[in-house]
């Protein structure tokens, strides 16, 4: 790798994808054998910096200096680009995560000045969007990463505010928690939140949190 950006396991195999500094897309499988890879469309403005897997294998990726969301077979043929530089239903600044909600749709969070969440359809239509630049409840500066829990609600790492902030399914707040300094990734697995915060980050370790926002434990990454 140069500098792995993002990670991401297949649900269908366990199967792990990473998204480093080369615009690089790399599969491995569960015992880190290297299968595949293959490269974004373009790198010259820079890299992406987040990706998420469908139930169907199909690979979503934030391709953040180019505004917009490519959707990539499991094998890495390109299905789907969409999305624009622009304020507007649709259009993004600098998006930085993409996730796969239990509905299907695709959860995308930026920032630079829009500072918001959107969802789309899994054919890249517009749905809704949520947020706003801001500090109060269910706004957000930076918001880095996204997630979704079983329900349908939605955790934000909401990095320059310094908190994890929950949504429910149509982005209105429902809570929020602040001890966590600068949060880059936030996931959800078996009903349980796994946190990386840039302080942890240089600790190497990562927090597990229930959903309530407890601290449950923590384990190292290096």
């Amino acid at each position: 790798f140069e500098y792995p950006r993002a990670l991401e396991v297949d649900p269908r195999d366990g199967s792990v994808l990473v998204v480093d500094r080369q615009a690089r897309v790399q599969r491995f499988g569960p015992d880190g054998t290297y299968l595949a890879e293959w490269r974004m469309p373009e790198k010259d403005l820079g890299k992406p910096t987040g990706l998420g897997v469908g139930p169907d294998g199909r690979v979503w990726v934030a391709d953040t200096t180019y505004h917009r969301v490519v959707c990539w077979s499991p094998g890495g043929e390109e299905l789907l680009r969409f999305g624009s530089y622009g304020e507007g239903p649709g259009q993004f600044f600098y998006p930085c995560d993409a996730e796969v909600g239990p509905d299907g749709n695709v959860g995308v969070c930026e920032f630079g000045g829009n500072d918001r969440g959107q969802v789309c359809r899994p054919d890249g239509t517009f749905v809704r969007s949520f947020g706003r630049h801001g500090r109060g409840p269910g706004e957000f500066d930076r918001p880095q990463s996204i997630a979704f829990g079983a329900a349908g609600e939605v955790v934000v790492a909401d990095a320059c505010n310094h908190r994890i902030q929950v949504l429910d399914a149509e982005g209105r707040f429902l809570a929020e928690w602040t001890d966590v300094d600068r949060p880059i990734t936030v996931r959800v697995s078996g009903g349980s939140l796994f946190v990386l915060s840039n302080l942890d980050a240089d600790r190497g370790i990562v927090r597990r949190l229930d959903v309530d926002g407890k601290l449950l434990d923590s384990f190292p990454t290096k």
